[in-house]
């Protein structure tokens, strides 16, 4: 559960970044736009797995309590589909990579702290500025950056050892990186690029997930979100990237696991949502309200077979009607029920 967390606020952190970037860095997007595609998916997809786990032979069910997981569990595949699929992102991103290498990633300016502020308002979107190839790679230079403000600092505390060490793995990664991408055969820089090649576009991704995570925990300092400006969870989120890279990691991140879990059960009974934004969610039916709704199956509009709408509701007192927690379909609405249909 611990896990499956970590791997949301590190797709958030991701998405964060390259959103912005479309009106703060619109040059770069289209590295960016892909990397998302291709990597968020992928690290969503590992969740719902993990979970599973726990859920046990629940995971199969496909109705009651556990029945939307099993949902999720069939549509989350789709979200690798759609305009680009992962073969078609991986490609965007292998020929830019050895160019970005040599000026961008060690070499270039690192990206402006709105980018991962997501408080703060944003320039109009030039469509104008908007490039097939990136034109630079901030995101990956804010690593470095970053690295190197985390050693002057010393920000976190002693709580950072960890963190610390890990920012220096992935900086150790990106400089392998380099190499390998800029001694990249011409071969590999077309649609018949070697697995080579997707792999380090795979490494490059999570790299830059690291990065986003690592900034966003920066920019939190300054008297955001409490548990944001915690370093246990990017200590947490980098440690999850580096085992997936196959890097070592410090043995202390253990730590920081059982503190995420505190936070999923605080916000699991507190109904706040699983992300960056710490928000609150419709609450859960109370004890008279669910003996309501058992009773009562309430729509706020009903279209009949002319295709008029008008409000109205439902009632049953021998079934329970609440979703996907039916025990009698008999007596509930269908969609096969002459006189209405559900409103699209």
């Amino acid at each position: 559960m611990a896990g499956a967390f970590t791997d949301l606020l590190i797709c958030d952190s991701l998405a964060l970044a390259a959103t912005r970037a479309v009106h703060l860095l619109p040059g770069q997007t289209s590295v960016y736009a892909a990397v998302v595609k291709y990597l968020v998916p992928k690290l969503l997809q590992d969740a719902t797995y993990d979970l599973s786990i726990v859920l046990g032979a629940n995971f199969y069910v496909r109705n009651g309590e556990y029945g939307i997981f099993q949902k999720h569990v069939r549509d989350l595949p789709m979200t690798s589909l759609g305009h680009a699929g992962t073969a078609a992102c991986q490609a965007t991103i292998i020929p830019q990579l050895p160019r970005l290498a040599r000026k961008s990633w060690f070499a270039g300016e690192p990206a402006p702290a709105s980018l991962f502020r997501s408080w703060e308002g944003l320039p109009p979107l030039d469509t104008s500025r908007l490039s097939l190839a990136a034109e630079g790679d901030a995101l990956a230079a804010s690593l470095v950056s970053g690295y190197d403000w985390l050693r002057a600092t010393g920000s976190g505390g002693t709580d950072a050892a960890a963190l610390i060490e890990l920012v220096r793995i992935l900086v150790e990664e990106l400089r392998e990186l380099q190499g390998e991408c800029t001694e990249m055969p011409p071969e590999d820089r077309t649609v018949l690029a070697s697995p080579h090649a997707y792999a380090l576009a795979d490494r490059y991704a999570l790299v830059l997930a690291g990065s986003a995570v690592l900034n966003v925990w920066r920019e939190q300092l300054g008297g955001g979100s409490p548990f944001l400006a915690d370093p246990a969870w990017p200590t947490a989120a980098l440690a999850r990237i580096a085992r997936r890279l196959g890097l070592p990691v410090p043995e202390r991140t253990r730590d920081e696991v059982d503190w995420l879990l505190g936070e999923v059960l605080d916000r699991y009974h507190g109904e706040r949502s699983y992300d960056l934004y710490d928000s609150p969610l419709p609450g859960r039916l109370s004890g008279t309200e669910t003996h309501k709704r058992s009773r009562t199956w309430w729509f706020p509009a009903v279209v009949s077979r002319s295709g008029s709408f008008a409000g109205g509701s439902w009632r049953s007192s021998a079934s329970t009607c609440d979703g996907p927690r039916r025990t009698s379909t008999s007596a509930c609405p269908s969609r096969s029920t002459a006189s209405t249909r559900w409103p699209r």
